[in-house]
């Protein structure tokens, strides 16, 4: 496919009711390996309203198909409660539709997330993941470092933090 129409953007309204989809066949798919990522219930319309009111949701497309989705917010006041304000931007959620997946829509969201922390002058980008299975040797192939040495365990998960260190612009 031309790279031109595979774009990554910030969605609102109705458009961004679409990651709801996304999300719920990343959550079936993952629970088919045992290892349920985000309970199904968790994605409403009225949740998915005011992220996308707050601004904090982003779409990938290939044409005009939302084909990727993440959460890019300002704070996160869940696993990294102490950071001070801009410092940083905090990435959740983020899933490729199953037909899409080995496409590099992942790193293509990443980058643009990068590009965000550039604009708004954060010196990094943070996450959270399962500390078992691919994802944080996954997320490491594309800058992010590990930051502590053990899991924490939320709701009797073991979580990984993740920071990826933003150079200054050039």
């Amino acid at each position: 496919m031309n790279e031109q129409l595979r774009h990554v953007r910030r969605v609102y309204d109705v458009e961004a009711l679409g990651a709801i989809d996304i999300l719920r066949e990343a959550s079936v798919w993952t629970s088919t390996f045992g290892q349920p990522i985000w309970p199904l219930e968790s994605f409403t319309v009225d949740d998915q309203r005011k992220i996308a009111a707050a601004g904090e949701q982003v779409g990938g497309f290939e044409d005009s198909e939302m084909v990727a989705c993440m959460r890019l917010q300002k704070r996160d006041r869940i696993f990294w409660p102490d950071d001070p304000p801009g410092e940083a931007l905090y990435l959740h959620k983020l899933a490729v539709r199953r037909a899409s997946s080995g496409k590099g829509w992942t790193a293509r969201m990443v980058d643009w997330a990068v590009g965000e922390c550039r604009t708004e002058n954060a010196r990094a980008l943070r996450l959270d993941t399962l500390a078992n299975g691919k994802l944080p040797a996954y997320y490491e192939t594309l800058g992010f470092r590990l930051v502590d040495k053990r899991p924490l365990l939320i709701e009797r998960m073991p979580i990984v933090r993740m920071q990826l260190l933003i150079d200054a612009p050039t």
